[in-house]
């Protein structure tokens, strides 16, 4: 009996012991979504309000927009919502296709990476006329000329959203006290089979733990006591393949393993905390790198950022002049219908800040020329007048951080003096008079991620926050509103009317992430603003929406991409 009483002891002070660190694991949410499992046959769009505290209703301004494609099986409707944001009620919208066939909502979800609610979409929310149960499924009808078929909540919303919008522990209970066992059975066998506690070159013991590092994954998985994290990996996980004899199915079941064995969120994310709390270093040094002063830069060599700060992406003579005769032909086109014509580039991060690049992407710059510079020079010799903003930048970035830190883009410091530069180099054109940095009030926020974190897989860098600027317009009287783009424009369109300007011009703007930080500033002075996610113009659209003027703006890095496609 003696002989199991010192292993014991060993063991039952190794399981309190794991099970107390495990528990002190903590994950933080940073996002906050609402998911359908939902059958919906037709193509659709679907949409969700969102009540705030001490609004009497709900607004456009207040809710999130989705297409949904018409499919025979079901599929995640994901919708997300504004982080800590006093959230007290729900709407959701199931569609504004007249002739949608019978469809069926499986299940409502409020997910965070802490916890999720599941709701029953019936039961927890109230239906409009327009939507009827049937034993099948969802019927919506049109109701005295009208369709509005939606589902408003009836729990408490508010209760649910600040429970997930709190800390909490990054292992569930089976989770830990699984980890907690399997560590303390682990030592208890060490010590019941070794001679001294501390001889750890004993064979037992690299046996046991070798089977324990095998099959711990296994029983995550068959037990269902998975763990999540929320750094979740931007792509889409490999799905189990449906058993077949043939040579593939090997490949396609360990790609399906790699993807989803037990623990591996887990320990991804582990790996990536250990790298980069610990040693300083990027998880994933292919996407991003880590530079001077908290600085990260973009790296993936697939991308066009690589060729772009490298200086690689460089045209030849002919190309380069038949890049400049497209621009041209278009600006003659768009002349010749009285429409104004701009187009400008914003600088990468990396041409910004040179000082903060690692020295590891500094030496795989090839020369002192940039294809910015080719085409500055280029398009200047011809007298057409491309828009470019870096000398601004330059200067200005000695008095404020002008780009995120653990961001590809700038910030709205950075955004500001663009448009500053920006209503400079087209006054004669466009005759712009910038407002002026009195005009604002200056807050500032704390952010510890950005989307290169997202990048290397890791939801916020714990050792540094970045100190974000957030411009507001004193004089509120003179601010625009932000219109429903409904289906009339494509994906990720933003319509801005500003009534309070002192002109009706209507201006058409294709453009890439890059410029959103942009539309604070440039819709202060147009009636009507279209923003359209596109690298290239669409005469289509053009005359569709008869505007007086019309930009093509783009990031450095997609410049050379804007003008080969054009």
């Amino acid at each position: 009996m003696k002989k199991y009483i010192v292993p014991l002891f060993f063991s039952i002070l190794t399981f309190f012991a794991v099970f107390f660190l495990l528990k002190q694991l903590k994950v933080t949410p940073d996002e906050l979504r609402l998911e359908l499992d939902a059958l919906v046959l037709e193509n659709d769009v679907f949409q969700l309000f969102y009540c705030l505290e001490g609004a009497d209703n709900f607004t456009e301004k207040h809710s999130v927009k989705t297409i949904v494609l018409g499919n025979n099986k079901t599929q995640k409707i994901e919708f997300l919502l504004p982080f800590n944001t006093p959230i007290i009620k729900l709407r959701i919208d199931i569609g504004e296709n007249e002739q949608q066939k019978l469809m069926k909502i499986n299940s409502v979800q409020l997910k965070s990476a802490v916890k999720t609610f599941q709701y029953d979409v019936f039961k927890d929310f109230t239906s409009s006329t327009f939507v009827q149960s049937e034993k099948k499924g969802i019927k919506t009808y049109v109701v005295n000329n009208q369709y509005d078929p939606f589902f408003e909540s009836d729990f408490e919303v508010k209760n649910a959203i600040e429970t997930l919008n709190k800390p909490g522990a990054m292992l569930n209970s089976m989770s830990v006290i699984f980890l907690s066992l399997t560590f303390a059975l682990s030592v208890f066998f060490v010590c019941y089979y070794q001679e001294s506690f501390f001889k750890f070159s004993d064979s037992h013991f690299l046996i046991i733990l070798f089977f324990m590092i095998l099959f711990t994954p296994m029983f995550v998985s068959l037990l269902n006591i998975d763990v999540h994290s929320a750094a979740e990996e931007k792509r889409t996980l490999a799905s189990k393949p449906v058993f077949n004899i043939t040579k593939d199915y090997p490949k396609q079941f360990e790609e399906y393993y790699n993807d989803n064995f037990g623990l591996r969120t887990f320990l991804v994310n582990l790996n990536s905390r250990v790298k980069l709390d610990l040693f300083r270093v990027s998880p994933k040094p292919s996407a991003a790198l880590l530079g001077k002063e908290g600085f990260m830069f973009y790296n993936l060599k697939s991308d066009d950022i690589y060729k772009s700060y490298t200086n690689t992406n460089l045209m030849s003579y002919d190309a380069l002049k038949d890049a400049f005769q497209k621009q041209k032909a278009i600006s003659d086109t768009l002349a010749s219908k009285n429409i104004q014509y701009v187009l400008g580039f914003f600088p990468n991060k990396h041409t910004v800040y040179p000082e903060m690049m690692p020295f590891a992407m500094k030496k795989q710059i090839r020369g002192g020329k940039s294809f910015a510079d080719q085409v500055v020079s280029y398009f200047n010799a011809e007298n057409f007048n491309l828009i470019d903003v870096r000398e601004e930048l330059f200067s200005a970035k000695k008095e404020n951080q002008l780009y995120y830190k653990l961001d590809t883009h700038w910030n709205s410091y950075g955004s500001y003096v663009g448009y500053q530069a920006f209503c400079n180099q087209t006054f004669q054109l466009l005759g712009l008079t910038s407002y002026g940095i009195e005009d604002f009030n200056i807050k500032y926020s704390q952010e510890s991620s950005g989307d290169l974190t997202d990048f290397i897989g890791v939801d916020k860098v714990n050792y540094y926050f970045d100190k974000v600027p957030v411009f507001e317009l004193k004089d509120q009287a003179k601010m625009f509103e932000v219109l429903d783009a409904n289906t009339e424009y494509p994906p990720r369109t933003i319509v801005t009317l500003n009534k309070n300007c002192n002109n009706n011009e209507t201006v058409l703007v294709f453009r890439d992430s890059f410029s959103t930080a942009l539309i604070q500033f440039l819709s202060l002075h147009y009636n009507k603003v279209i923003y359209i996610w596109s690298p290239t113009i669409d005469m289509e659209m053009i005359e569709r929406v008869k505007p007086e003027i019309v930009m093509l703006l783009c990031v450095e890095r997609n410049l050379n991409e804007v003008l080969s496609c054009c």
